[in-house]
């Protein structure tokens, strides 16, 4: 079975049109359609079988959601992505197609892709995990900002955020550096470009 998560607030509220388009590319698939927003995540990875397929359609935040519950669940199904969000930026360092049609029909195939997962504390990230100037901007942006203006929702918050920039003294210890400072801006990523 087939398990379509998809997020109906993703892509200026387009996430229900997104998981038709998947529903009509895997017309030939037992699938169960779940709006992410209504149900208890965790509870529903938990009860999806190891052979079964989970397809998130969604953003960003809604993959690294989805991905904190696979990681934290007793068995892991395999995960396919369909970018439906506002920018859709870890898709996009993969090269998947900002097309939902497209990348549902690579989502629902049989090629698989090994991916990095890091962790801070109980959190996990798939894409990048970041402190300083800006990091907020993403999570402040109101849904309905960045309905109206897109992309530039983003910028419009990040100049707001231009009077709270302050520092931060970090101290990194690893096998191959050590330094200590004072910071604005840091992060740790899993992208190549």
């Amino acid at each position: 079975m087939t398990n379509v998560l998809y997020n109906p607030l993703a892509d200026n509220k387009r996430g229900e049109e997104n998981a038709k388009k998947i529903k009509e590319i895997l017309k030939n698939a037992e699938l169960k359609f779940a709006d992410i927003t209504k149900i208890d995540l965790h509870e529903f990875i938990n009860n999806v079988p190891q052979k079964d397929k989970i397809i998130i359609a969604g953003g960003d935040g809604t993959l690294n959601e989805v991905i904190t519950s696979l990681m934290q669940a007793e068995t892991r199904p395999v995960l396919g992505y369909v970018p439906a969000g506002t920018t859709n930026d870890f898709a996009f360092s993969l090269g998947i197609s900002k097309v939902p049609a497209e990348a549902a029909v690579i989502a629902a195939g049989d090629t698989l892709q090994a991916l990095d997962i890091g962790r801070f504390n109980d959190r996990y990230f798939n894409y990048v995990a970041a402190f300083g100037a800006f990091t907020e901007v993403s999570y402040e942006t109101p849904q309905q900002t960045k309905n109206i203006f897109g992309r530039a929702a983003y910028i419009i918050e990040g100049i707001k955020a231009l009077t709270n920039i302050k520092t931060y003294h970090i101290r990194v210890n690893s096998a191959e550096t050590q330094m200590e400072d004072d910071f604005i801006y840091g992060m740790v990523t899993n992208t190549v470009s």
